[in-house]
């Protein structure tokens, strides 16, 4: 009677080791992929930050809560900050008078864009204040946390310009 055990262990082993080899390279074939995946969402990602920073309006991303998530580089001009100090801030922090105000603007459905005017804090030290619009664009509650899309302007020169005009009136 021939030993068929040994031989049958011999091929048990070696259809672990194939299997083993296969998975291995199955693996590395997905790394690959992901990688390759990661690098193409990386570049998206990088594009869109360049898109929005090459824009001349300041735009912000703010949470339910008031919170900056995210800012481009106009914002952070307008702001008297850099793109990397407005995030966890909550934007009521950078106006000046006008706080209540904006803060009640959040209270406002999610899809209404309420334009909002108020003083603003340049940089951290309060000086050089301007006159902004805040254009507020809630998002899709169904499309995740809700978040607010904060447009603004800076409208000090145009107020400026209509006081010398209201004052030459007078005059």
């Amino acid at each position: 009677m021939i030993d068929t055990t040994g031989a049958v262990a011999v091929v048990i082993g070696l259809i672990a080791v194939a299997t083993i080899v296969v998975a291995r390279l199955d693996a590395r074939r997905m790394e690959r992929r992901l990688t390759a995946e990661l690098d193409r969402v990386e570049a998206a990602d990088r594009e869109v930050r360049r898109l929005l920073d090459e824009l001349p309006e300041a735009v912000l991303l703010v949470d339910a809560d008031g919170v900056v998530l995210s800012a481009n580089e106009s914002a952070a001009d307008l702001c008297g900050r850099t793109v990397d100090e407005l995030p966890g801030q909550r934007l009521t922090a950078v106006v000046d008078d006008h706080a209540g105000e904006l803060a009640a603007a959040f209270d406002h459905a999610a899809g209404e864009a309420p334009t909002v005017s108020v003083a603003m804090r340049r940089g951290t030290d309060g000086h050089e204040p301007a006159q902004v619009e805040a254009n507020l664009r809630w998002t899709d509650p169904a499309h995740g946390p809700l978040r607010c899309v904060v447009r603004l302007r800076d409208v000090t020169a145009q107020l400026l310009q209509a006081r010398a005009l209201e004052q030459a009136r007078r005059r």
